[in-house]
């Protein structure tokens, strides 16, 4: 496997974590939500913006998932030997007007734009324990956890590594808990891509990491701002 430069790396990265929405999947009332949102933030959205969602079993086989496109979100109710789900957000186009106001627009409906990007968000969810190490799910940015999330507790080091277009990315700003502390210091991976972080939450803990993809000679949009998640609850003990 190829390494991402350090400097390449560095090129990709967006200015801060803190500036951009995510996806995760949360519990909502009883049902599995895909939460779009920044920080604590849990954003309604146009439902048609969740292009693909998949489930796999822990040995890796395909598992079923029913998707429900509700008014303002999306529900979704994998089967029971689901253990790891990935989502896919198409978030469309945005261009920053000269004004400073961004708007969900491509460079030809705004000529004049300082900078437009096209905005896409991935989330890998673990749902129940994988035996170990998971295995990269092909997403174009993705946070593989290199130890089974939900064998661990708050305190515990996770270890994960980040991968872009399946490639180690060196040199990105990982966050360790993007829901509770978007605007803290991220920690930086090493050169496979590599960094442990602490597992914050007895509950939902959301990892986050971005970066960017310049798009030369394309019409509507600069780059690609890509934006990816890694997300589990730790089961409750009494």
């Amino acid at each position: 496997m190829r390494l991402l430069s350090l400097a390449a790396a560095l090129a990709l990265a967006l200015p801060s974590l803190a500036q951009a929405h995510g996806i995760w999947i949360a519990q909502r009332t009883g049902e599995l939500a895909i939460v779009y949102g920044h920080g604590g933030s849990d954003d309604a959205y146009d439902p048609a913006k969740v292009s693909a969602v998949a489930a796999r079993a822990a040995a890796g086989a395909s598992a079923p998932v029913k998707i429900a496109r509700r008014e303002r979100n999306v529900v979704i109710a994998p089967a029971d030997e689901a253990a790891v789900v990935t989502v896919v957000f198409d978030g469309g186009f945005w261009a920053k007007t000269r004004e400073g106001k961004w708007v969900n627009k491509g460079r030809r409906e705004v000529p004049d734009a300082d900078n437009v990007s096209h905005s896409l968000k991935y989330n890998t969810t673990v749902l129940a324990g994988t035996g170990g190490p998971l295995a990269p799910q092909g997403l174009p940015l993705e946070i593989v956890p290199l130890a089974d999330p939900m064998t661990l507790k708050p305190g515990d080091d996770l270890p994960v590594q980040v991968l872009k277009d399946g490639k180690p990315l060196a040199g990105v700003g990982v966050m360790a808990d993007y829901v509770n502390e978007s605007h803290g210091a991220p920690m930086t991976t090493d050169a496979e891509g590599k960094v442990v972080v602490v597992v914050r939450n007895d509950g939902l803990n959301v990892i986050a990491v971005s970066a960017s993809e310049p798009m030369p000679g394309d019409a509507d949009v600069d780059r690609k701002g890509l934006f990816a998640t890694l997300s589990f609850m730790l089961p409750h003990v009494e």
